[in-house]
């Protein structure tokens, strides 16, 4: 009993130092692996369509934004899939047609300020150095005019701008 007691007070270096790497797999496996659908399915703490729908949007976590707009993109009759949580280089979802061929790539933003022009030529900058032609932007809050104005301009790709209250 002493002994069981001692390592999870964590009275030597060596046990604190297991502690610690046993909470960060946690975090950063084990927790993006289950928001991934790993336990059967999208986790949406709320409905699609529901009334509120962006002020519930604004109090979810950004992964379960992600999600969300997953969701919302299945209900148009895409199929999706979420990258992991953290170094998804600047794709959070890819983006299938029916058919199961790959259409494109979205990316979510759950900022409290709008979406300046800057994220969007990440996202365009992206889409060309991976070959894809169709992609989705989501932000909670909106888009500048600046960011607008960009996409209009584009010629070589179609980038889609979907702001949160057209989600709800």
């Amino acid at each position: 009993m002493k002994m069981l007691t001692g390592y999870w007070i964590g009275s030597t270096s060596q046990s604190r130092y297991m502690e610690i790497l046993l909470i960060l797999i946690f975090i950063f496996w084990f927790i993006p692996w289950l928001s991934k659908g790993h336990s059967g399915g999208n986790m949406l703490p709320i409905p699609l369509y529901s009334s509120g729908a962006l002020s519930e949007m604004s109090k979810m976590s950004p992964r379960y934004f992600e999600s969300h707009c997953a969701s919302w993109l299945e209900s148009k009759g895409y199929k999706c899939s979420l990258t992991r949580a953290v170094g998804d280089g600047n794709i959070d979802i890819y983006v299938y047609n029916p058919n199961g061929g790959l259409d494109g790539i979205a990316e979510c933003k759950h900022w409290r300020t709008s979406v300046g022009a800057g994220p969007v030529k990440v996202l365009h900058a992206t889409m060309i150095s991976n070959g894809y032609t169709l992609g989705w932007f989501f932000s909670l809050n909106g888009f500048s005019d600046g960011a607008v104005r960009y996409v209009n301009s584009l010629r070589d790709v179609q980038i889609r701008l979907i702001d949160g209250g057209q989600m709800g």
